[in-house]
C-alpha cells in the first residue's frame, strides 16, 4: 500500500487506493513489458473501476529477477 505517499489525491477520504506489485515469474518469458501489464491489469479489472486508482508494478522473470538481484 502506497497510499501515504498520495496524501494530495487520495480517492476519497483516505482511502487505500495506490498500490505497489512486485510478480516474478516464468509467466512473463517473451512478453512485453505492455504485455505484462496488460496480464496483471487483467486480474485487478473490478478493483481498477471502483477503488483502486494506482498500480506501480515490478515485473520480471526469474532470470531477470536474478540478474537484478545480482547487480546490486
Amino acid at each position: 500500500n502506497n497510499s501515504h505517499k498520495h496524501k494530495n489525491h487520495l480517492v476519497s477520504n483516505g482511502m487505500e487506493s495506490h498500490f505497489f506489485v512486485k510478480v516474478v515469474s516464468n509467466i512473463f518469458v517473451g512478453k512485453s513489458i505492455i504485455e505484462r501489464h496488460k496480464m496483471i491489469y487483467s486480474l485487478f479489472k473490478d478493483l481498477m473501476e471502483g477503488s483502486l486508482h494506482s498500480l506501480e508494478m515490478s515485473l520480471h522473470t526469474k532470470v531477470e529477477f536474478e540478474r537484478l538481484k545480482n547487480s546490486n
